[in-house]
């Protein structure tokens, strides 16, 4: 990576990956919305779910739906924050630790990520990941949206770099590589946590 100084990592389903994470997200989203919406009836509700959810619960859909409805974003934060999403990790798997010592051999490594940080630090643990090798990991609070063009444009600037200078990875095109395009950095994306260094080492 001649060009690239700056590296950024989502971290679902970028630095770790499973296949039971998207039911248990799933149901996770479900149980926040009805904390957002605890002052409905359960068939409001409901109705409510069946209109809105018509596809894969996201976190800007959540931010979307809840807005709409002049709910509090605050409270959907609030209980993800006291309420970790609690998923079986028995059949996922992490990047290793080896290659993300490659990562770090020549470039700043920071993680953006829509997780809070106790699942950062639950999942970390549980793989055993070394976060060590990070410069900063910043959590995304959600006062500029959901998408994270303004900790990419943050680094940037943090790092005194030019924005082709920055690589971001990440699984989402909507959260993570189209908000990277648009501040004008490298980015890539990737299906799962099976990438390695030597796949980006022309960049």
């Amino acid at each position: 990576m001649k060009k690239v100084k700056v590296i950024v990592f989502d971290f679902d389903n970028t630095l770790y990956s499973g296949v039971d994470w998207s039911q248990e997200w799933a149901r996770f989203c479900e149980k926040g919305l009805r904390y957002v919406f605890r002052d409905w009836t359960d068939k409001d509700f409901d109705n409510m779910i069946k209109k809105e959810m018509d596809n894969f619960f996201t976190s800007d859909k959540m931010i979307e739906v809840i807005e709409k409805y002049d709910k509090k974003v605050s409270d959907w934060l609030d209980f993800r924050i006291r309420n970790t999403c609690i998923i079986d990790y028995s059949n996922a798997t992490c990047i290793s630790n080896d290659e993300l010592k490659k990562f770090a051999e020549n470039h700043n490594l920071y993680i953006v990520s829509n997780s809070t940080a106790k699942d950062i630090n639950y999942v970390s643990t549980y793989f055993n990941m070394d976060l060590s090798v990070f410069k900063e990991i910043v959590i995304n609070d959600y006062k500029h949206g959901p998408d994270k063009k303004y900790y990419y444009e943050e680094i940037i600037k943090k790092e005194h770099i030019e924005p082709q200078q920055l690589l971001v990875i990440g699984d989402s095109e909507e959260t993570d590589i189209n908000p990277a395009l648009e501040v004008g950095a490298t980015a890539k994306l990737v299906k799962d946590c099976s990438f390695k260094y030597d796949d980006f080492k022309d960049l």
